[in-house]
């Protein structure tokens, strides 16, 4: 998952679960995000970022990311520190976690 801190203690199936639980989303790679993708200008050197712009143009979604060059697309980017923390664990059970 790229930069992403994956918690140790998590399979990749039951991070999937979690990050369902916590709204977000994950999408096939459909037709209408190939299409948007070839339409792009090549400013990310990177060809997930690129689906992933694609994705969230075609969908009309934020996506997570500290990378400057998403800027250049027209894609509302959410920032985010890396970190997967679970809402439904105390302030208390947060802090054990680092």
């Amino acid at each position: 998952m790229g930069k992403f801190k994956r918690p140790l203690n998590f399979s990749n199936l039951e991070l999937a679960k979690h990050l369902e639980v916590l709204g977000f989303l994950i999408l096939p790679i459909l037709p209408i995000h190939l299409d948007v993708l070839s339409s792009l200008a090549f400013h990310h050197k990177d060809p997930f970022d690129h689906l992933l712009i694609a994705q969230a143009i075609a969908e009309n979604i934020p996506v997570l990311s500290r990378d400057a060059v998403f800027q250049d697309y027209p894609v509302k980017t959410l920032e985010w520190d890396g970190v997967f923390t679970d809402p439904s664990l105390s302030t208390e059970q947060l802090e054990k976690q680092q």
